[in-house]
């Protein structure tokens, strides 16, 4: 009993003292079920493309993500697992959170560096998402938006 309790005081101080003791890579397909980007939790939820072409970032906010491009450009919002489009739509998502086969890339590149952040621009009214996909855009152009 006395290992259960020690161990239980254990993980609470690691877990208010830590901010990334549950911190991954994040992959999100397209529409079609391809791997096209990743979200590094590491790397301040920077989203690079499976290329390791950092792309844009996300911002939390309640309990859902802005997502920003380095421009400054406000791309979308991601909540649960969804990349929405700033009409509510469904661009991106991570694997399990669609009925849709995923399947992976080879190996992701690895970039060190993170462009430089312009001032952000005034977040759009939230839309009421849908959970439908779009096919009028694909996710790697939808985040080669918030390109310089």
């Amino acid at each position: 009993m006395r290992n259960i309790i020690l161990f239980c005081l254990t993980f609470g101080i690691i877990m208010i003292f830590s901010d990334n003791v549950f911190s991954e890579e994040i992959s999100l397909s397209d529409v079609d079920g391809e791997a096209v980007a990743y979200i590094d939790t590491e790397k301040e939820n920077t989203v690079f493309l499976w290329d390791g072409t950092p792309e844009a970032y996300l911002i939390k906010e309640k309990n859902w993500y802005n997502v920003y491009g380095f421009n400054g450009l406000h791309l979308g919002w991601y909540e649960k697992g969804l990349v929405y489009t700033h009409k509510g739509y469904v661009i991106g998502f991570k694997k399990g959170c669609m009925n849709i086969k995923v399947s992976l890339n080879e190996e992701k590149s690895r970039v060190d560096y993170l462009p430089f952040k312009h001032p952000k621009e005034k977040v759009p009214e939230k839309p009421k998402f849908i959970k439908q996909i779009t096919y009028s855009e694909c996710l790697g152009y939808f985040l080669r938006m918030g390109r310089d």
